[in-house]
């Protein structure tokens, strides 16, 4: 994979995902017009519990699959490819499907004892049967991601997401004069048709490439190469190809730190749920103070924080197969290059969206979300957003170098920092929860602290690659100044907050992008692999270097 694919296939899911959160942030609207706030209270009870599943059955096997199949591709084992994806295809078969006769069969019980309203059934047993059409809608992406292919896994997310919303919006309509329940039920249904849309779509895709995929390379293409000597869970690949089990078991150990990383986010915000109002209470403010304050910081500053992590998580999955690829042959230079080409665009994307966000923190959550107060916890969450895009970035640099106990550790040891910063700041009068904020930014730096430690510890990256910072720092500095000036200025001339928004990210942006190509932050073909701005850019910026 070239520096062009690299930070296209993240392109490709990046705005895969913007128009799947903006399809569901219209439909969470006209659902809640339409069934009202208790229906919403009733689907809202059983989406975690869906997502939980989900979780354990699923979120680790796609970049287990991806990664394995890279490796294969690497050493031309056609029979690797093959074995790792039955063995991953009938791995999910059994656990998507043991999920969802657990959550069918035990969703009374969970309506009653959990949520103590026994409506809530409906819903759960609505989703059950998406869990198992899930789970084998993620292998298939993890094998065109395997391919380095990131284009049927965006395509398979909007369709996905379209149908879920389509189908949530008519059958909510339809059951409706059947009592809310009911109305909640159909919602919650859409899951099930939006991922056997988006299943049968990569079904008949595969059908259609085959063995082959139109990422770079294809499994015809790829020349024999003997196995690597390398250690570690790509090394002796054929022995475990050889069975199911050895399969089996070669997913599962790479699945499950992942999937048990997965669960470190839902528990940060169930302990910040927990903590976070609590603290401020016991700073002096009220319970409804406390919880409006804990509004500002999760529905709104974590929401924008969320949009550059949206980025560098795309970057991550395209990084997994990119450098597994790359370990899978001896003595390869594309192995320092492409983990030093993901910490550079990591820091180009993270140090402007946070320096973006800090500047134009007020103006930014007036225009939004018509909330200044909300700026408070945002510039302190904003800090952090660099720390996040290299968390993403690095764990998907060591799940690429079959490492995938490494982040899951550094990740739960972030939380703990999380949780341990927002009781310990939070309850400070002085920083209430800007404090909280802070917090979270702790957890962000610990973590993706401790994955560049494991990274530069790495023996196959000796000398241990670096991020490179100073070249975007500069890029981003630049662009600070600008945005500084260009605010002060239309702030004096009684612009609205919209429109000091509006104006000072187009400066920013084109102040950053020239920037960052001058200094070597951002090559001209990356920037090229962007849709509409990369086109954009490079005929004002020229033709530039073309990639090898």
């Amino acid at each position: 994979m070239n520096q062009r694919s690299l930070i296209g296939g993240a392109a490709s899911l990046m705005v895969a995902g913007l128009l799947s959160k903006m399809l569901g942030a219209v439909a969470r609207v006209l659902l809640t017009r339409l069934i009202g706030t208790e229906g919403m209270g009733l689907y809202q009870m059983a989406y975690p519990i869906y997502s939980f599943a989900l979780v354990v059955a699923v979120s680790g096997i796609p970049p287990a699959v991806s990664k394995l199949l890279s490796e294969r591709l690497a050493r031309g084992e056609a029979g690797g490819v093959r074995a790792v994806f039955r063995g991953a295809m009938g791995l999910l078969f059994v656990t998507g499907g043991l999920a969802s006769l657990a959550l069918a069969h035990s969703s009374a019980v969970l309506a009653e004892r959990v949520f103590a309203d026994a409506r809530v059934t409906y819903a759960l047993r609505s989703t059950a049967p998406a869990i198992f059409l899930v789970s084998l809608l993620a292998g298939l992406r993890g094998y065109f991601q395997g391919f380095q292919d990131m284009v049927p896994t965006a395509v398979s997310q909007v369709l996905e997401q379209g149908l879920r919303v389509a189908t949530m919006l008519v059958l909510a309509a339809r059951l409706l004069p059947a009592g809310v329940e009911h109305a909640a039920a159909g919602a919650a249904f859409g899951a099930v048709t939006g991922a056997a849309g988006g299943l049968a779509l990569l079904l008949g895709w595969y059908r259609w490439a085959g063995p082959r995929s139109s990422g770079p390379f294809t499994l015809a293409e790829k020349p024999s190469q003997k196995p690597s000597s390398r250690g570690g869970p790509g090394r002796g690949a054929g022995a475990t190809d050889r069975g199911g089990p050895g399969v089996v078991r070669t997913v599962l150990s790479f699945a499950i730190p992942v999937s048990a990383a997965a669960m470190a986010v839902p528990v940060t915000m169930a302990v910040a749920a927990v903590v976070v109002p609590s603290r401020l209470q016991a700073a002096g403010l009220g319970v409804r103070a406390a919880t409006d304050l804990f509004g500002q910081l999760t529905g709104v500053a974590l929401t924008l924080v969320a949009l550059p992590g949206m980025l560098a998580h795309s970057l991550a999955t395209t990084l997994v197969p990119a450098v597994a690829e790359a370990r899978a042959t001896p003595h390869d230079p594309r192995l320092r290059q492409r983990v030093g080409d993901g910490l550079r665009l990591a820091l180009a994307l993270g140090l402007p969206a946070g320096a973006g966000l800090y500047l134009l923190a007020e103006e930014i959550c007036v225009a939004l979300f018509a909330s200044p107060e909300s700026a408070v916890p945002l510039r302190a969450l904003a800090l952090g957003t660099v720390f996040l895009c290299l968390q993403h970035t690095s764990t998907g640099i060591l799940l690429g170098l079959g490492e995938p106990a490494a982040p899951a550790r550094n990740l739960f040891l972030g939380t703990a920092a999380a949780a341990a910063g927002m009781y310990w700041l939070t309850g400070l009068p002085a920083l209430g929860v800007a404090g909280a904020a802070l917090g979270i930014t702790a957890g962000f730096l610990v973590s993706a602290g401790l994955n560049l430690a494991t990274i530069r510890r790495h023996p196959e990256l000796e000398p241990a690659a670096g991020p490179g910072a100073l070249r975007p720092l500069a890029a981003t500095l630049a662009m600070s100044a600008a945005v500084a000036a260009g605010r002060a200025a239309t702030r004096g001339l009684g612009w609205s907050p919209e429109a000091i928004t509006a104006a000072a990210v187009g400066l920013g942006v084109a102040t950053y992008l020239p920037a960052a190509v001058g200094l070597g932050a951002i090559t001209r073909h990356e920037l090229a692999s962007l849709p509409l701005l990369g086109r954009l850019a490079s005929r004002l910026l020229g033709p530039g270097d073309r990639p090898a």
